[in-house]
């Protein structure tokens, strides 16, 4: 009997449910937030032969999100950042995910500060994900 495959939004290959199975198994003990599928499947269809590279890369990203939270980001700390229009959300395409634009030219390291200008971008990748 063949194994169950799973074709994951963004990717174009298909990958083993096993794999992903394997995943939720060894990222059981996190807090429920960071083990949804959609993570997983990121992890999963990049690393695809390789579990502990997965397991590392998922880690990674747990830690990553724990360090900068993303989700708690205010307007009012990246009040200057906003007012520069460097980035802003720009309606949806046809297939109904939000438009981001960024404009470098407009991002001047001489003048702004660099770690609130990564917080500013997060702030609107956050925002789009959730329209």
């Amino acid at each position: 009997m063949a194994e169950e495959e799973v074709k994951p939004p963004s990717a174009s290959l298909p990958i083993k449910e096993k794999d992903l199975e394997n995943l939720r198994e060894a990222v059981a003990h996190l807090p429920g937030r960071f083990s949804k599928d959609e993570s997983l499947l990121r992890c999963v269809t990049f690393c695809r032969d390789n579990h502990k590279e997965r397991l590392s890369m998922f880690e990674d990203l747990v830690k990553w999100h724990l360090e900068y939270r993303p989700e708690d980001i205010q307007e009012s700390e990246i009040q200057e950042e906003l007012k520069s229009g460097t980035f802003f959300l720009n309606g949806k395409d046809k297939q109904g995910r939000p438009i981001l634009v960024f404009f470098g030219a407009r991002l001047d390291p001489e003048v702004r500060d660099l770690q609130r200008t990564v917080r500013a971008l997060l702030y609107w990748m956050m925002k789009g994900i959730q329209m």
